[in-house]
């Protein structure tokens, strides 16, 4: 009854929900006039689903080489239109990073360069973890700012 009242249906169509057949669903969605109905297709015994598959392993990490790379073009986007050995979005894929951190930088990838300033300043600044350096070095002058960022960015090469 409460899922009948939630997809927006009369008496009549709530009485009607128990006699569906399998396979068909009524379907509702926010500012639709009424419910459809909808029939699914039997799904086909095969490859099953399994959430724990997944392109690249746990154990199909990034080489050093990918890293440098991924680095070089989080620091500079203009890397990203250049021709290239290794496939950015493949080497993102393979870091240990948070999903949002990888799903930001493959937007910033597939981003026109015209267009991709905000997602670069967002992706570097928390990429690099700068906001960290930022804190710490408050009352340090303009040199030595420039030397503590170098000397992250390096260590974090």
């Amino acid at each position: 009854m409460l899922i009948g009242k939630a997809a927006n249906l009369n008496e009549s169509q709530i009485q009607e929900l128990a006699k569906l057949q399998r396979g068909v669903a009524a379907i509702y969605q926010n500012e639709w006039i009424e419910p459809v109905l909808c029939h699914i297709e039997p799904h086909e015994r095969g490859l099953e689903y399994s959430p724990t598959q997944s392109k690249h392993s746990a154990k199909d990490k990034a080489s050093s080489e990918e890293l440098r790379y991924l680095n070089s073009c989080v620091l500079n986007p203009f890397k990203l239109d250049e021709p290239r050995e290794y496939n950015f979005c493949d080497c993102v894929h393979k870091m240990d990073i948070p999903d949002s951190m990888k799903a930001r930088l493959i937007e910033m990838a597939r981003t026109p360069l015209s267009s991709r300033k905000p997602l670069f300043e967002w992706c570097a600044y928390r990429y690099f973890n700068i906001g960290r350096i930022l804190d710490d070095a408050r009352d340090l002058s303009a040199d030595s700012l420039k030397e503590r960022l170098c000397s992250h960015l390096l260590s974090s090469w």
